[in-house]
């Protein structure tokens, strides 16, 4: 494991390094690819380098500048010692992001883990139960972060956890009744917190239907209680102490004032018509424009290629295009095998479509499910946003022969809305009969645990908590005495604040009480005194943007050579015209347009003028239309500089955080726990702490990369 073997000596020293070759190189981190030719990014890049590298082809493109191990290099001709420097500096400095042996090969001909490898759709060491309207990405997720959860518990002797950001519930789901831990969930869309309610009952419904059938009345793993559900958003400025009094929240979601939203780009499927979404094409990064929804979700959606992209961007990296899913179709599962047992491949495959984000966390007011709807979650402006597809709806599932001792319970039904944040709103298709209408209402703790004395020890968790979201959820485990550990996974860095831009795009104020005081600000990054004291260690919002991009999704698409490469050519020729017609009118959002790879630039140029409020007749020079187009390698070439950069960023990012938990006598891990071609987001901030924690900290004797 990289980070174990780093003192904290080494963590300091490595940071100073980072900050000091990303401030050397921020021209290319800070720069938009839509504005190539705009601002002559080609002739920004040494002399040196400019004819060794408009020379390569595509495939050369992804093995000598963005593959890390690539063994036997073959040059096409002499390269200058600094862009060997520029290469070798990058990928050394970056943590690695291969989960190594815990993730296994990927099955032949696939990017996907060896779960995959009998059904592209359905994890073979996943319980079928826990695989109902969850995507493959999801599933591969919530398996191997649940089981580092429950080690973590183990040490902590520790049997409750707090997952935040939860969305529909499928990580607290599998926490809860597949490995019998005391679940709390909090999120702040009311719909996604309706969903998560209505997908516990029918895992319980279906529960009890084998208990009848098989006469038996265990069923799941112990499990004290069914998952407690929480509406509300989790305050970046808020103490502690209203944090856990948060969590003690009960109340029935139907009846609970909505919480204020911004506007959504997405909506749950069925609230107006629409079709399966056609493949989208990736754009260059944009400029956000401003704000577009609560924070906490995950906002802006990465392009393939470009933000996180993943064949999201988790993101997919800020605000961009949406990818898009390949529908799924129905399965039926039959013989279930328990939670992590191995399945064979059962009904009609589905194909493999992108990656579904997780439960965002923007308030909304409550809404009732409707049918067979895909709730999308709302989508946050600021953060890569996970592209989602269409899905056929599912029928109710009968899971076969699940264990577990004590039956079904009755779900209790989510907490009242008290404002919460989190991310990657994560949305599946619901299959299963709608239940009652009506949500009871039902405590989320048990008695006694209501007040901050009384209450129990916890572990923390967050699944792709957007922006600073996570840095809160560090302050938090450092802070309240209650919580034991944390397994953190991050992702829309850009959503993080600094001091230098307090308020990124789209970012919603928190809600303030009246007569309630603020505490003192805190940023996003940086969290540790130690970088936040080094020269250069700044991060502009379009740097942190980047190190929300997919390396390993933009570098397969350069070995096929896929026509999706054309996006940013497009997107910056088109830049041009609309610079050269109003040049106040600068990296303006066109957002998706539909197969614009398989476009005539015209067709193309037509449909974005369009969206940007111009004539979509506005005459374009042919010869220079003709001219930008043929330096298209060009602008790869430039992208994937930049592109290489990402990690380096994230790595700051990151470590800025271990040295922030150093800083207070916690020492932590961090584990590239999923496989970074199917969830590039893929690095776990583990650590934990001794009960009181009175400059005391917890000895992580276990060696998580074994998961």
């Amino acid at each position: 494991m990289f980070t174990s073997s780093l003192s904290a000596e080494q963590q300091r020293e490595l940071a100073k390094r980072l900050t000091t070759f990303l401030s050397q190189y921020s021209h290319v981190s800070n720069s938009y690819i839509i504005e190539f030719f705009t601002e002559d990014l080609w002739h920004t890049l040494p002399d040196t380098w400019q004819p060794v590298l408009q020379n390569l082809s595509y495939p050369q493109i992804a093995d000598l500048l963005l593959e890390a191990t690539h063994g036997e290099r073959r040059y096409p001709s002499v390269w200058p010692l600094s862009l060997l420097a520029f290469r070798a500096t990058a990928h050394s400095l970056a943590f690695p992001r291969e989960c190594r042996r815990q993730c296994g090969a990927p099955a032949a001909g696939s990017l996907k883990p060896e779960e995959f490898l009998y059904n592209q759709s359905q994890s073979s060491l996943l319980g079928h139960i826990f695989r109902k309207h969850v995507k493959p990405k999801k599933q591969h997720e919530i398996r191997k972060l649940g089981a580092l959860v429950k080690q973590l518990c183990e040490q902590t002797h520790c049997d409750s956890v707090v997952d935040v950001g939860s969305g529909q519930g499928h990580l607290t789901r599998f926490l809860s009744f597949g490995l019998g831990l005391s679940v709390t969930a909090i999120e702040a869309d009311h719909t996604l917190v309706a969903m998560a309610f209505k997908f516990d009952g029918e895992l319980l419904s279906a529960l009890e239907k084998e208990r009848r059938k098989k006469n038996c009345s265990s069923l799941v793993p112990v499990s004290q209680s069914s998952p407690r559900h929480v509406a509300g958003w989790v305050n970046p400025k808020a103490s502690w102490e209203s944090f856990v009094k948060q969590l003690s929240a009960a109340g029935c979601v139907n009846e609970s004032p909505p919480t204020p939203s911004g506007p959504s780009k997405k909506r749950l499927r069925g609230s107006e018509p629409q079709g399966p979404q056609e493949p989208q094409e990736p754009q260059g990064p944009q400029e956000p424009q401003g704000p577009q929804g609560p924070q906490g979700t995950q906002g802006p959606q990465e392009p393939q290629g470009t933000q996180e992209p993943q064949g999201h961007q988790e993101p997919q990296g800020p605000q961009g295009p949406q990818g898009t899913q390949e529908p799924q179709g129905h399965q039926e599962p039959q013989g279930h095998q328990g939670p992590q047992g191995p399945q064979e491949p059962q009904g009609h495959q589905e194909p493999q479509g992108h990656q579904e984000p997780q439960g965002h966390q923007g308030p909304q007011g409550p809404q009732e499910p409707q049918g067979h709807q895909e709730p999308q979650g709302h989508q946050g402006p600021q953060g890569p946003q996970e592209p989602q597809g269409h899905q056929e709806p599912q029928g109710h599932q009968e899971p076969q022969g699940h264990q577990g001792p004590q039956g079904p319970q009755e779900p209790q039904g989510p907490s009242p809305a008290v404002h919460t944040s989190s991310c990657c709103g994560s949305t599946e298709d619901s299959s299963a009969e709608e239940r009652s209408s009506c949500v009871s209402c039902v405590s989320c703790v048990r008695p006694g645990e209501g007040s901050q004395r009384g209450h129990p020890d916890f572990v923390l968790t967050g699944l792709h908590a957007c922006g600073d979201l996570s840095a809160t959820l560090l302050r938090h485990f450092v802070s309240c005495p209650h919580v034991r550990g944390i397994t953190s996974v991050a992702c829309c860095y850009m959503k993080m604040t600094t001091k230098e831009n307090p308020n990124p795009p789209g970012l919603v104020a928190p809600p303030q009480s009246a007569g309630e005081q603020a505490l003192p600000s805190e940023f996003g990054y940086p969290m540790s005194s130690w970088v936040g004291g080094l020269p250069g260690h700044q991060l502009s919002y379009k740097a942190r943007e980047g190190a929300c991009h997919a390396v390993e999704d933009y570098a397969q698409r350069l070995r096929e050579e896929s026509e999706l490469l054309r996006a940013h050519c497009y997107r910056a020729t088109l830049e041009a015209f609309i610079r050269d017609t109003r040049p106040d009118l600068r990296r303006a959002g066109i957002q998706t347009i539909k197969k614009s790879h398989f476009l005539p630039f015209t067709e193309y140029a037509r449909l974005g003028l369009a969206r940007v409020g111009l004539p979509p007749g506005l005459p374009l020079d042919p010869e220079q239309v003709e001219a930008m187009l043929r330096q298209q390698r060009r602008v790869v070439v430039y992208f994937s500089l930049a592109l290489l950069l990402a990690p380096v960023v994230e790595t700051l990012v990151l470590l800025d955080r271990m040295i922030y938990l150093q800083e207070n006598r916690v020492d932590s891990q961090l584990v590239p726990l999923f496989d970074p071609n199917f969830s590039p987001r893929n690095f776990v901030l583990v650590a934990l702490k001794a009960r009181g924690h009175g400059g005391e900290h917890g000895d992580l004797k276990s060696n998580f990369i074994s998961h």
